[in-house]
């Protein structure tokens, strides 16, 4: 049901910071049904408007981990790393991470 309205969503036309959110969301739906493609898709779409974006990086290295593809993981984490910009935005996403990946 998510995944058909935020599909929709796009039909309706948004700026480019809610199209990134949209797609990202979307990522998450399909992570939680287990389409693990579409949820690359959609993460790698969102990186694709923004290429450190940590929530579409958060999402992709969580569908690797899901898939047991840990290297992709551990790579995609690595950049997630090396992308942000401060320690208290490092701590805020890797509390995301290990939140999501305890799930």
């Amino acid at each position: 049901m998510a995944v058909a309205a935020f599909e929709n969503a796009f039909k309706v036309g948004f700026v480019k910071y809610e199209v990134t959110e949209i797609r990202i969301s979307l990522g998450y739906s399909y992570l939680e049904v287990g389409e693990y493609d579409r949820a690359i898709e959609k993460f790698k779409k969102a990186l694709s408007l923004d290429q450190n974006y940590y929530k579409a990086l958060v999402g992709l290295g969580i569908v690797y981990r899901q898939m047991d593809d840990y290297a992709k993981a551990t790579d995609t984490y690595n950049r997630l790393h090396r992308t942000q910009n401060s320690w208290r935005e490092n701590w805020v996403v890797f509390c995301q991470v290990w939140v999501a990946l305890a799930v």
